[in-house]
């Protein structure tokens, strides 16, 4: 049952910037980056940093992502609640770069 939760986790993972380099909101410089934020007994929290162009597409970006994240695990037959992962949390931030060209 572990080594299927690990296998799981490293699969969702790579489910979750599968979906980031799908999206066209996203910045691809600055990288994307997925970091685990928390480690306990039962989570593993995990923060997606995202980049994008303007402020209009923080919210729209999180929500694709977020509905594609849930798509792919779905597909992929990984039940989020059966593995480790308990929270991935979205940070989009406007790339500066682009706010001064404003």
């Amino acid at each position: 049952h572990a080594h299927r939760q690990v296998s799981d986790q490293a699969q969702a993972q790579q489910l979750i910037m599968q979906a980031v380099k799908e999206n066209p909101r996203v910045l691809h410089d600055p990288e994307p980056s997925l970091f685990v934020t928390h480690y306990g007994a039962t989570t593993l929290d995990h923060e997606l940093r995202i980049y994008v162009r303007e402020l209009g597409d923080r919210s729209a970006a999180t929500d694709e992502l977020i509905r594609r994240v849930d798509q792919l695990l779905r597909d992929a037959g990984i039940n989020i609640e059966m593995i480790t992962t308990s929270e991935i949390r979205i940070t989009a931030v406007v790339r500066q770069a682009d706010m001064a060209d404003r």
